[in-house]
């Protein structure tokens, strides 16, 4: 027939069959071009590429506490003010802090505000316990620094004949603990009008309330007052000390006693002086006795 091929198998002439032509449809195809090879390969390498990357990809909120190693972040990890105060733990002990606020402990600070312990802080501000501070504002306790401070300052008048220990003007008011101790320092200008007049003087305490019973407020040996002698030309009297009272509430200023028995203390200025509250222990001085002293007094 003219539309059939045909093709001799040893001395027989075939004509092909139905199954034939199916056989040769179902043949694979490979590409026989090389440019197409290769955009295939590349294809191919693609799209397993961007597999690989998809399953590596870390999502949104995926890495959390249990995926981070102990130790894993470091100081030089962490951007500068990454770290808040509302972030550190409470009772968190911090040593060397330049500040420590609101921190259990805060040791060698320059400021530590709210703070149950600063020890050796320039300042310490509401804390429980401050020790050695510069500066112990509010503190319940401040180990060797001040609690509270006084100062006086007034005319002082006429002081009569064999006084006895009275104050020579203003005082001002401190209250202590068993365990405290009040420091003083102040000056008085005193003279007389017509000779001379023997004086002791000192710093003098008496309760605030109740029976005002004037005693020395240093009561360590030697008895801590001096003995001069007040003349027509007013000059200066100094004097300090540090005693302990006790648990109270006291009147703090400078005293004198003029032992003379015809002249009077009446030609008199301003007392000035100071006071303050620490939980210092006073330390009694040297019990040796000046030439011409009276023992038992400071001369």
């Amino acid at each position: 027939m003219r539309n059939l091929r045909t093709w001799r198998r040893g001395s027989a002439t075939a004509t092909p069959t139905a199954g034939d032509d199916v056989r040769r449809k179902r043949r694979l195809r490979i590409p026989t071009s090389g440019a197409a090879l290769t955009v295939s390969i590349v294809a191919l390498v693609v799209a397993m590429g961007g597999s690989a990357y998809a399953g590596i990809t870390l999502g949104k909120n995926s890495v959390g506490t249990k995926q981070l190693q102990k130790g894993s972040v470091t100081n030089g990890k962490l951007a500068k003010g990454a770290v808040g105060l509302g972030k550190l733990k409470t009772g968190l002990v911090v040593p060397n802090a330049l500040n420590a606020v609101t921190a259990n402990s805060a040791t060698n600070a320059t400021n530590a505000t709210n703070a149950t312990n600063a020890v050796n802080a320039t300042n310490a501000v509401n804390a429980t316990k401050a020790t050695t501070a510069t500066s112990a504002t509010t503190a319940t306790t401040a180990t060797n620094g001040f609690a509270t401070f006084g100062s006086f300052n007034g005319p002082v008048g006429t002081i009569p004949v064999s006084s006895g220990f009275v104050f020579a003007g203003p005082t001002t008011t401190l209250t202590t603990t068993a365990g405290q101790t009040i420091m003083a320092s102040s000056e008085a200008p005193l003279g007389t009008t017509a000779t001379t007049a023997s004086i002791d003087v000192s710093i003098c305490k008496s309760p605030a309330t109740g029976t005002p019973a004037l005693t020395l407020l240093d009561t360590l040996t030697p008895a801590g007052f001096s003995i001069s002698i007040a003349t027509t030309t007013r000059i200066p009297f100094a004097a300090a000390s540090a005693g302990a009272p006790g648990a109270g509430t006291w009147k703090i200023g400078e005293c004198v006693d003029n032992t003379s028995a015809t002249q009077a203390l009446d030609n008199n200025d301003y007392v000035s002086g100071y006071a303050f509250v620490t939980t210092g222990t006073p330390v009694p001085g040297s019990s040796a006795v000046k030439p011409g002293a009276t023992p038992g007094h400071g001369s």
